[in-house]
């Protein structure tokens, strides 16, 4: 059997260290299991581990940057991590995995990561029309928020005064005036 999992998508900007996450389903036992990043004249190695051991077979571009999440890979923590990413680390990355839960019933997994390396100062779109987000989500919105709040209760404190003097001032009492005569 052949299982594929959705995409994860991952950005980060350059000199990053990114986290490639998969943890193994309980229960089952691993033959194998690689990562590589897939590429049109092949797949690059990051990882490969086989039979219980690990083999060194790690693509030119990615030898001393990778290294697992977890070296004792406790609960099945397969994940790695590439470190002092570059834009030339873009790309699709997989996972794939046989286990097997009972003798002569293996079961491959594959797992996809998209990852996106921007240039430094780029993440989340970067600046748009000389405004930096980060400026506005975190200074600008707050803000807001707070001016709409002042004008609120200023609005409700002026509506309260307002109701207060009229229940205050005295209505027009009518006189009644019978047999009197004005001279």
């Amino acid at each position: 059997l052949l299982f594929v999992s959705e995409p994860e998508e991952i950005q980060a900007e350059e000199g990053m260290d990114v986290l490639l996450k998969y943890m193994k389903p309980q229960n089952t036992n691993i033959s194998m299991w690689k990562w590589a990043k897939v590429h049109l004249d092949g797949q690059q190695y990051l990882w490969f581990y086989s039979d219980g051991r690990l083999y060194p077979y790690q693509s030119g571009q990615f030898r001393g940057r990778v290294r697992p999440a977890d070296p004792q890979m406790r609960l099945g923590n397969l994940s790695i991590i590439l470190s002092n990413t570059t834009v030339n680390d873009t790309g699709i990355y997989n996972v794939v995995i046989k286990l097997s839960t009972e003798p002569g019933n293996q079961t491959i997994q594959r797992h996809l990561v998209n990852v996106t390396i921007v240039p430094t100062g780029h993440m989340g779109g970067g600046a748009k029309c000389g405004v930096d987000i980060f400026f506005l989500k975190v200074i600008l919105l707050p803000l807001g928020i707070v001016l709409v709040v002042i004008v609120i209760k200023t609005l409700l404190k002026k509506n309260k005064t307002f109701c207060v003097r009229e229940q205050l001032r005295p209505s027009p009492v009518p006189v009644l005036l019978t047999g009197l005569t004005l001279t």
